[in-house]
């Protein structure tokens, strides 16, 4: 081999030895690093440290994994806000376990709709009742909690104008004798309404039970609840029902509670709801980017 020839076949080497450790720092630098299974203890390569684990498996990762990390914290804030919602709702009786919401969401929609409907078929007996005891007191039914129940009604009805305008007629009566009449000819036209979801009529048309919910949050009204009549009348509570539906909530838990808990545990569980999505959500995350299938290491 001439002197040329050794001097061309060291600068190939010097180039070629170059090219790869640029091509071996770039894959340490700007490739993500994937976690590491490790046995059965605790111990993580060099760079390494403990993230996750199940039964006799660890996982570690990179130090250097920044977004691996992140997510890992994400997921850990996450379960910290959806325990302090299930904690609020527990406060009020319910015993709510989002880990099984997936398995229950399965049954499908029939059975959220048959919850719902008797959810709303005991609200609305027992108020109409009370009610009706309301009326027929000395102390009556407040005209401003008619009037705000008329508007009520009026903006979403869409089952007929009898009702509306029974209910017009005790906003538009005289006397305490007279309002009570008007009161209870509003009722027995509402009880042939909540009839048609006991027998079946009305499911074909209102299979979420809108209208008799609807009717709920026009008696909370009427008996002097105007913010749980609101509550009652919104997209959000047939939603929150949904969502204790799949926790198991019983129809009795809902019923028997006071007006204040009602309201405050629909709102609970929309906010539950959220929390859970977005636990979900950094799951996912977590998952797809370090490969790890289970939940990180949380501190207690």
């Amino acid at each position: 081999m001439t002197t040329e020839q050794r001097v061309f076949s060291a600068l190939s080497l010097k180039r070629a030895t170059s090219f790869a450790a640029l091509t071996f720092g770039f894959l340490m630098c700007c490739v993500p690093i994937p976690a590491v299974s490790v046995g059965d203890d605790d111990t993580c390569d060099p760079g390494d440290s403990v993230i996750a684990e199940s039964g006799d498996t660890v996982w570690c990762l990179h130090e250097g994994d920044s977004t691996g990390h992140q997510l890992a914290r994400e997921i850990c804030l996450a379960k910290i806000q959806v325990g302090a919602d299930q904690a609020a709702i527990r406060q009020l009786g319910f015993d709510s376990d989002v880990e099984q919401q997936a398995e229950l969401e399965k049954e499908g929609k029939q059975q959220y709709q048959a919850f719902v409907r008797q959810v709303a078929g005991t609200l609305f007996d027992q108020t109409l009742d009370a009610v009706g005891v309301l009326a027929d007191s000395a102390k009556s039914l407040n005209p401003w909690n008619v009037n705000q129940s008329v508007k009520a009604l009026e903006s979403k009805w869409y089952g007929g104008s009898g009702l509306t305008k029974a209910l017009r007629r005790i906003a538009h009566v005289k006397g305490k004798p007279e309002i009570a009449a008007a009161y209870h000819d509003f009722a027995e036209l509402a009880k042939t309404f909540r009839e048609g979801y006991q027998t079946g009529q009305a499911m074909q048309e209102d299979p979420e039970s809108s209208q008799l919910l609807l009717l709920v949050g026009v008696l909370k009204t009427l008996q002097g609840n105007y913010e749980l009549g609101l509550v009652i009348t919104g997209v959000e509570f047939a939603e929150s029902l949904e969502y204790l539906s799949y926790l198991g909530a019983r129809v009795d838990d809902l019923t028997d509670i006071s007006d204040a808990k009602l309201a405050r545990v629909s709102k609970l569980s929309l906010r539950l709801k959220g929390h859970v999505h977005d636990l979900n959500e950094s799951r996912r995350k977590w998952r797809q980017e370090t490969k790890i299938p289970v939940d990180p290491r949380c501190s207690s």
